[in-house]
């Protein structure tokens, strides 16, 4: 049967009658989906396989009739996955052909499929795989009744019951709770959901159990995971002992989901990815719970955001909102810039609360009441985590966290590659304006330096770690290099100590430069800004 665009029929049963006998004449696998507006029938391989292949039709009111309005018939998926039952028997098949009956991981069978031109997804072959599993169990059963086991007990995963609200839930997790943990979400949470919600979000549990332990396993003792549900968490605790320890929140928003991101300051004061939260089908509120419990004893630096705020002080965790944040919050409220400069030196070296901060704690925003040093990052601008483009918040799950993984290792790898001339190539710009200005800055009052033990009575000097105005006085005295007596924390040698990560899925991914997702004006994107980026993991 022939079918064309713009072809009419006059009723919902014509259509639909005529698009089947199309699919079934070219072979074509299919589902119907229905709105109030369009029937659309797309091949069963959209799932798996992201295919586009798909024939739409809808309603015209003028002319009572219902019309063919685009056909597009190039598929994604395997041509031969049509000589298959179902994509579970494909990608099984395709799973045997690949590696037999060898033993290896869900994340390795994705990468080989993908290199192979059949791109499936993580559940997908996860899916495909526990069907076998299944099988396999069942024929074992039927051989030796007198010996039934469960393999849900096996040293991989156990079922946790858990019991909200008088009813019992089965939640999976691997058994080494040293670094797997989900019991991190109250009760009052997971009441916010009605029974099928529910049920969606814990049956995807046991499949990012099954992720969460390849990538802990390849990485081995860098990172610590916890997921609950579809919340995926990773944090590598190594980072913090480097670098600086204050975290800054950062969160982006993703279909039906968020990333939260608790990012720590390298030595040139760019952010790296210290922690991250990828979550779908939950709540903003329960994704930030999530995070901030997961990384407990932890100091935040955060934008002023009202609903962040508030699960911050719920949490009861220590926090400090960036003063730029708190100039753009008051100069919101009273539209006038000659207050800023004022709101400005009020948090940095005053003690007056502010009126237009509400409720909120002065100690959150007024350093002199914050009983910690942190090195002037909350006078930093607001931090972008740019080196993960925003297209990758639109991908599906796995695929998301994995880019993030890639991309941000990816990054760090690029930063390791320095050269250094002299101990001033070692530091980074601001460091470097710094030390040049104190250095050729007269002091107009002298002040006791101590170069041994890094102060001086201003306090500048141990606030800091670089040599203010009165150090760099004496070491000149001295004919010193006053780089020597810069915090190695600042050193771009930190680079070297930062453990790097390794993603689950060693595939290529194709992204939108950021020049299309966030172009400005009419009028279509130039050619260069359409060429995609392939992320491709080493």
């Amino acid at each position: 049967m022939n079918l064309s665009i713009n072809d009419s029929f006059e009723t919902k049963d014509e259509i639909l009658s005529a698009m089947k006998d199309f699919a079934e004449s070219n072979s074509i696998k299919y589902d119907i989906i229905e709105t109030p507006r369009t029937i659309v029938l797309c091949c069963k391989g959209k799932g798996e396989f992201g295919c586009d292949c798909s024939i739409t039709a809808s309603y015209r009111k003028k002319d009572n009739k219902y019309i063919i309005k685009r056909m597009k018939l190039a598929h994604k998926c395997p041509i031969s996955v049509n000589d298959f039952g179902s994509t579970d028997d494909f990608i099984k098949n395709e799973i045997y052909r690949t590696i037999g009956d060898a033993e290896v991981r869900i994340g390795d069978i994705v990468s080989i499929l993908h290199n192979r031109g059949i791109k499936v997804s993580y559940n997908s072959v996860w899916n495909a795989m526990r069907k076998n599993w299944i099988e396999d169990e069942n024929v074992e059963n039927n051989e030796n009744m007198n010996n039934k086991q469960d393999e849900s007990d096996s040293e991989d995963k156990q079922i946790k019951r858990m019991k909200v609200d008088g009813v019992i839930k089965d939640m999976y997790r691997p058994k080494d709770d040293s670094k797997y943990n989900s019991d991190l979400v109250d009760g009052k949470d997971l009441m916010m959901w009605d029974d099928q919600s529910f049920c969606k979000f814990h049956d995807f549990n046991e499949i990012i159990a099954e992720y969460s332990k390849e990538f802990v396993e390849i990485n081995a003792e860098k990172v610590e995971v916890h997921f609950y549900g579809k919340m995926f968490f990773y944090s590598v605790p190594e980072y913090s002992k480097v670098l600086f320890p204050a975290v800054e929140i950062k969160h982006y928003k993703k279909k039906n989901g968020i990333v939260v991101y608790g990012l720590l300051y390298d030595p040139v004061f760019d952010p790296v990815v210290y922690a991250c939260l990828v979550a779908e089908d939950v709540i903003d509120v329960v994704a930030f719970r999530y995070f901030l419990r997961s990384l407990p004893n932890t100091f935040f630096l955060v934008e002023y955001d009202e609903m962040l705020i508030e699960v911050l002080e719920e949490c009861g965790v220590d926090f400090f909102i960036k003063t730029r944040e708190v100039c753009n919050h008051v100069y919101s409220i009273d539209n006038k810039k000659e207050n800023i400069e004022a709101v400005w030196n009020n948090c940095n070296f005053g003690e007056n609360k502010i009126p237009e901060m509400g409720e909120i704690d002065p100690k959150r925003y007024l350093k002199k009441l914050l009983k910690r040093e942190i090195l002037n990052l909350n006078n930093l601008p607001e931090c972008d985590v740019d080196f993960v483009m925003y297209s990758v918040y639109s991908l599906n799950f796995f695929d998301c966290v994995n880019a993030i993984h890639k991309l941000s290792n990816d990054s760090l790898k690029a930063r390791k590659k320095f050269t250094t001339t002299d101990t001033k190539s070692m530091f980074g710009n601001n460091v470097v304006s710094r030390v040049e200005r104190n250095k050729n800055t007269q002091p107009t009052t002298m002040y006791n330096v101590d170069l041994i033990k890094y102060i001086c009575e201003c306090g500048k000097f141990q606030e800091l770690m670089i040599p203010c105005v009165h150090a760099c006085a004496e070491i000149k005295e001295k004919n010193e290099d006053p780089y020597k007596y810069v915090s190695t924390l600042y050193s771009k040698e930190q680079y070297n100590k930062l453990p790097e990560i390794i993603p689950v899925l060693n595939i290529s991914i194709k992204l939108h430069s950021d020049k299309v997702q966030i172009r400005k004006g009419p009028g279509r994107p130039k050619k260069h800004a359409n060429r995609e980026v392939e992320i491709i993991v080493n």
